[in-house]
């Protein structure tokens, strides 16, 4: 379904909980999340995977947009809930 999205809305920016990005960020975003349960899995079964550097780097980012000095950003996002 997302591969389709993106394909209808080319490379539209669109909205992302980052800001608004690129269409095809969203078909990175879930094979890095589908990345991240697959280490997971492999973690509890004590399996060797190793890991590519580039979905740490999102994690990093996401960790970034919610990081404390970033009050307006946070006052917001609390505000929604």
């Amino acid at each position: 379904l997302v591969i389709d999205a993106v394909g209808r809305v080319g490379s539209e920016r669109v909205w992302t909980f980052v800001g608004p990005k690129p269409a095809g960020w969203w078909v990175r975003r879930r094979v890095h999340e589908t990345a991240v349960h697959r280490i997971d899995a492999a973690d509890g079964v004590d399996d060797q995977l190793r890991t590519a550097v580039e979905p740490l780097d999102r994690r990093i980012e996401v960790l970034r947009w919610f990081a404390v000095t970033d009050v307006v950003r946070i006052q917001r996002l609390i505000a929604v809930f």
